[in-house]
């Protein structure tokens, strides 16, 4: 609540710097429009990173998490009944948390319906063709301003959520780490079942049968 609350002033002051935007000469709105649009292709440029590094955490994170599915029965099958079984399947469940986490934040940055950036619609060419040139350019100079504060917000959000990702993918991978080390400790210290051996006395049979036979 206290993020949506804060998300509004922000827009309120954002709305309230435009509407005092007032300039009418022609050299001016020019400069001021390259200078907005540089800042819109580095937000681009930003926007395009931010996206790639949480398609490639996804997947990443997706391929380990499919091999992590491995440790279960090596947990059962290596470390017998004993605590070190138990402090195993902590360490799965807790890895297993972590990288569902860095799939929760790397697939919200991946969801288009969820993150709407601003662009420079079409119909104000329409809406504005009667009216003086420096007029459409100052609202074209409004339009470039409100919505590189609001894509810059809404990429803000992204790298948060990259980052918050990368930590729990770092934070996994020590527990499997810690786990894969667990399970090698089980196979060289845990005792190994000894399995019940025949004994067969060759040639008794025969030892027998020749003393009858006397």
């Amino acid at each position: 609540m206290r993020k949506k609350i804060a998300a509004q002033n922000v827009d309120k002051k954002a709305a309230t710097q435009v509407s005092q935007y007032d300039v009418d000469d022609r050299e001016k709105l020019a400069i001021h429009r390259e200078y907005l649009k540089g800042l819109h292709s580095d937000e681009n440029e930003r926007l395009k990173l931010i996206e790639a590094k949480s398609s490639q955490l996804f997947s990443q994170t997706g391929l380990i998490f499919t091999i992590m599915s491995l440790f279960l029965p090596l947990i059962i099958e290596k470390t017998g009944e004993s605590a070190l079984r138990y402090a195993s399947l902590v360490l799965l469940l807790l890895a297993a948390s972590a990288y569902i986490a860095t799939i929760s934040f790397a697939a919200a940055n991946l969801n288009i319906k969820k993150y709407k950036y601003q662009r420079l619609r079409a119909e104000e060419v329409l809406n504005l063709q009667n009216e003086r040139e420096e007029s459409f350019r100052r609202k074209e100079v409004e339009g470039l301003l409100t919505s590189f504060q609001a894509n810059v917000k809404l990429n803000n959000q992204k790298g948060t959520n990259l980052l918050n990702g990368y930590w729990f993918f770092r934070a996994a991978n020590i527990l499997t780490i810690l786990l894969s080390l667990a399970i090698c400790s089980s196979l060289v210290w845990m005792p190994k079942k000894k399995e019940p051996t025949d004994v067969r006395i060759i040639g008794l049979p025969q030892a027998v049968g020749s003393a009858n036979g006397n």
